[in-house]
């Protein structure tokens, strides 16, 4: 399990309904680095990530998986097309003296270039609307 006030694990009790329904024995892990490594280490380990960092370890060469859900392959194209069932959306938030800047940050974030790169990390590009 995550400690408390991690997303991924109100992304997690939250999609299966499992809100405080963890093992008391249950290891309590930090980052998502140190659940892969957990799960990399005891082939009986199972934990639950952000998508972008198990997909970073399995490109390093972590032999791990991410199972189907719901039917449906975990990956890019049916994140974007919303069909995969687990997923969250990260907010940008500024204070009001920040909005020029923010602008700036946006029309980056829009950028071809920019939305490639977070592509290659295994994160979907800001929205559009």
């Amino acid at each position: 399990g995550k400690e408390s006030g991690r997303a991924t694990k109100q992304v997690f009790e939250q999609h299966f309904e499992l809100r405080g329904a963890v093992r008391r024995d249950a290891v309590i892990i930090g980052s998502n680095g140190q659940a892969i490594t957990a799960v990399a280490q005891d082939e009986r380990a199972i934990a639950y990530v952000s998508y972008a960092d198990a997909y970073q370890a399995m490109n390093n060469g972590e032999a791990l998986r991410v199972p189907r859900l719901e039917g449906v392959k975990p990956g890019l194209e049916s994140a974007r097309e919303g069909r995969y069932p687990l997923r969250r959306r990260l907010n940008l938030v500024y204070l009001p003296k920040s909005e020029s800047l923010v602008s700036q940050v946006v029309a980056a974030l829009k950028d071809d270039r920019m939305k490639a790169i977070m592509e290659g990390h295994f994160v979907l590009p800001f929205p559009e609307h």
